[in-house]
């Protein structure tokens, strides 16, 4: 009887991932050459992606980490794009419309600008049933969610901005009432020299 009860206890702690609930969006056509399978690790906030090249049947295989997980939508952190080091994407999977949304930006200063429109592939296979949020963000809201946290970075520069010109400017001051102090000393002691002469 304890033998068994190990063997279990054993198999339960080997194979604990097995049990996890895995969530998916399978053969999403994502253009002329490619389908990608996206495997959702809600705990680990990971994406899984694998993207079948239609031409030859090989495949590509990356890690992308979650970023927002909504109602309906799981959606990427905002990764570097192949294009060049200030362009940008992000993408979200959407259970309702079944399918992938993918958001490309450009970083202008230290701001993500929307760069195109959003582009929308189609998945044929699609489990999607987790509800960690029940809120849900629309394309509009995205782009309201981006403008005022490039609104705030704004602020905030200009803040500092602000904050770094009234330094120099209080440096400037001191600079010169020093300039002024030791003028006047100077002075002083040519006037004191010249009394005794």
């Amino acid at each position: 009887m304890k033998k068994n009860l190990l063997t279990i206890f054993l198999a339960l702690l080997f194979c604990s991932h097995g049990f996890a609930e895995s969530y998916y969006f399978k053969k999403c056509d994502l253009n002329e050459k490619y389908f990608a399978d996206y495997l959702i690790d809600i705990d680990n906030k990971i994406i899984n992606v694998s993207f079948l090249i239609k031409k030859d049947g090989s495949t590509q295989e990356w890690k992308d980490k979650i970023d927002i997980v909504k109602k309906d939508k799981v959606g990427s952190e905002k990764l570097q794009s192949r294009g060049g080091k200030d362009y940008y994407y992000q993408y979200y999977l959407d259970s309702k419309s079944k399918s992938v949304t993918r958001i490309n930006y450009k970083k202008v200063n230290s701001f993500f600008v929307l760069y195109g429109p959003p582009v929308k592939s189609y998945c044929e296979d699609v489990k999607a049933d987790w509800r960690k949020d029940s809120g849900d963000l629309t394309d509009e809201e995205k782009i309201q969610q981006l403008e005022a946290e490039n609104k705030k970075k704004l602020i905030e520069k200009k803040k500092k901005k602000k904050e770094l010109k009234k330094k120099k400017k209080e440096k400037k001051k001191k600079k010169k009432k020093k300039k002024k102090k030791k003028k006047k000393k100077k002075n002083k002691k040519k006037k004191k020299k010249n009394k005794k002469n």
